[in-house]
C-alpha cells in the first residue's frame, strides 16, 4: 500500500472516530439533520510540508512532496446512522 493512500484511510478512520465518539450524531439528530449528510475535508497544505522536516517517515515525505499542486483535500462524508463513507 502507498505511503499516500495509507495515510487517507487513517486520518478518515480518525475523523469516523472523532465523530462518533462524540455527541456530534445526536447534535445533528437535535436539529433535524438526521436524514442529511455531512462532508468533512480536511486540507494538508503541501507548501508547508515540503518546507518542514517534521515528518519523520521519509517516504510519506516523499510521496507528499510528489503531489501536484498546493493542497490535498481529503473529503469524507458522514451519513447521520454512524455510518461512514468516502466520496
Amino acid at each position: 500500500m502507498d505511503k499516500i493512500k495509507q495515510l487517507q484511510e487513517e486520518i478518515n478512520q480518525r475523523m469516523e472516530e472523532a465523530i462518533i465518539n462524540s455527541d456530534f450524531p445526536e447534535f445533528l439528530n437535535s436539529k433535524g439533520l438526521v436524514e442529511k449528510t455531512l462532508k468533512v475535508e480536511v486540507m494538508l497544505d503541501l507548501n508547508k510540508i515540503r518546507n518542514t522536516d517534521f515528518i519523520t517517515d521519509k517516504e510519506l515525505q516523499d510521496a507528499l512532496r510528489e503531489i501536484p499542486g498546493t493542497e490535498m483535500t481529503l473529503r469524507c462524508c458522514y451519513p447521520c446512522g454512524l455510518q461512514w463513507c468516502n466520496c
